[in-house]
């Protein structure tokens, strides 16, 4: 409730939402904003690359593969591939906080500093904002 609670807020202190540019994701390496993930010790986080490549470090494994911007800021992922590490429940805790966001973006905005994420439904799942060193959620 406190994740739901949170995220509408975030959406109601952001401005006007525009439709996504590869500009705009291609800008920072983006972070989970709020409290769309557990606490850790180095937060989850995902670069978009000008050719249409994405990195992310979602916890504990790296995650790469493809994206690509249609019309009204739908966005597809293809080629995902990640590693297989062992890593401490904490670290595994926070990967699939971020791949429960992740694997249900299907659109998304840019509104201000933050990359608002969609589901299918258009419905708000969480928000990424640009990442701050050191810090985390």
């Amino acid at each position: 409730m406190k994740r739901i609670l949170l995220t509408i807020a975030l959406f109601t202190l952001c401005g006007t939402a525009s439709a996504i540019t590869v500009a705009d994701l291609t800008t920072n390496t983006w972070m989970p904003a709020v409290d769309s993930v557990p606490p850790c010790e180095t937060p989850a986080t995902i670069t978009f690359g000008k050719d249409g490549k994405f990195f992310s470090e979602p916890g504990c494994n790296d995650m790469f593969g493809e994206y690509q911007i249609g019309p009204d800021g739908a966005v597809t992922f293809s080629n995902v591939e990640s590693t297989h590490k062992f890593c401490a429940k904490e670290y595994n805790d926070l990967e699939a906080s971020f791949l429960g966001i992740f694997n249900n973006i299907k659109y998304i905005e840019k509104d201000g500093n933050y990359l608002k994420l969609f589901n299918a439904d258009h419905q708000p799942i969480g928000a990424f904002e640009p990442e701050k060193v050191g810090s985390c959620l």
